[in-house]
């Protein structure tokens, strides 16, 4: 017997009713997933019915800005959070997002000191950094792990980065690989 016909007798005796049918006894209608399924759906229209709807911010960004990594920030006293929006080579722009009113917001212009020397960006994180204060995380596409302590800079300040102390240096990649993402 091939591989294939093998695997159609299988399936053939083991899914679904037809197991039942092929010993003989009488399939049992499916009520437990038909009652999983209505569970889920008063569980998905209750979510729904108090989510508040989300409406596109109107933000101003740099002229040729082009990020590729989005970082949500932490809240702020009367609503809203701060989103930073990075290149992979490390211009960013953070905004205030959430905070309702009209009109357009402008995103505030930063860069990342101490990253020139590495790969592109892949993956960014704004929250708890290891030293236990609010900052960035990033990592390259080689698997640099750096950590941008401190509040979100404003003006012409840099962002200063570092590699991620308490941690290995870099992520666990092959010489010579590449990661996709992270």
């Amino acid at each position: 017997m091939a591989w294939h016909e093998e695997k159609r007798k299988a399936e053939h005796e083991t899914l679904g009713a037809r197991r039942l049918a092929a010993s003989g006894g009488v399939p049992v209608p499916r009520a437990g997933l038909t009652a999983a399924v209505e569970d889920l759906m008063a569980v998905l229209r209750e979510g729904a019915a108090g989510a508040k709807a989300l409406a596109p911010e109107p933000v101003a960004w740099p002229a040729f800005f082009e990020p590729q990594l989005l970082a949500c920030g932490p809240s702020v006293q009367g609503g809203g959070s701060f989103v930073a929006a990075l290149t992979p080579r490390g211009f960013g722009a953070t905004v205030h997002v959430g905070r309702g009113g009209g009109g357009q917001f402008a995103a505030e212009k930063f860069a990342l000191a101490g990253i020139s020397h590495l790969p592109p960006l892949l993956g960014a994180s704004w929250g708890q950094t290891g030293a236990g204060g609010n900052g960035l995380t990033l990592v390259s596409r080689a698997g640099h792990v750096l950590s941008c302590p401190g509040p979100r800079p404003t003006g012409t300040v840099a962002w200063a980065c570092k590699p991620l102390s308490g941690a290995p240096a870099m992520l666990p990649v092959v010489e010579g690989a590449r990661l996709a993402a992270a």
